[in-house]
């Protein structure tokens, strides 16, 4: 069995170029003080940008928010209205119907009555004859 080798293949460290005026992301390996200062501004100022531009971002999407809400808000009272006008007229269509109903069955009765009496009248003056 073949010995593995460390490090793995193809992988190889990297090496240090510039010595101590190398520049990280915190400044830890700046030289001289000036230059580090000059570092830190820069990031601060970085950073200040990208927080500016992250609040106008959130500014413009809380607007967005609250307009789709009002919309929101709008289309449910809408819906709402809709509903009540529906129920309005079926509770008036249905209202207007039982009217009619008891209307045509007030006049069926007055009718039959009516009938009956002239049936009535014509059976007694047949018999009369």
């Amino acid at each position: 069995m073949a010995a593995k080798k460390k490090g793995g293949k193809g992988k190889k460290k990297a090496s240090k170029k510039g010595g101590s005026n190398d520049t990280n992301d915190d400044g830890a390996g700046i030289a001289l003080p000036e230059d580090k200062i000059k570092h830190l501004q820069s990031q601060t100022r970085a950073l200040e940008l990208e927080l500016a531009y992250r609040s106008s971002t959130n500014s413009s999407t809380s607007t967005q928010c609250q307009t789709l809400a009002a919309k929101v808000t709008a289309a449910h009272r809408e819906r709402d209205d809709a509903e009540r006008l529906t129920r309005d007229l079926t509770k008036d269509m249905t209202r207007q119907y039982k009217g009619m109903r008891d209307e045509l069955l007030r006049k069926i009765t007055e009718r039959e009555g009516t009938i009956q009496c002239l049936r009535d009248d014509f059976d007694a003056a047949r018999e009369g004859w």
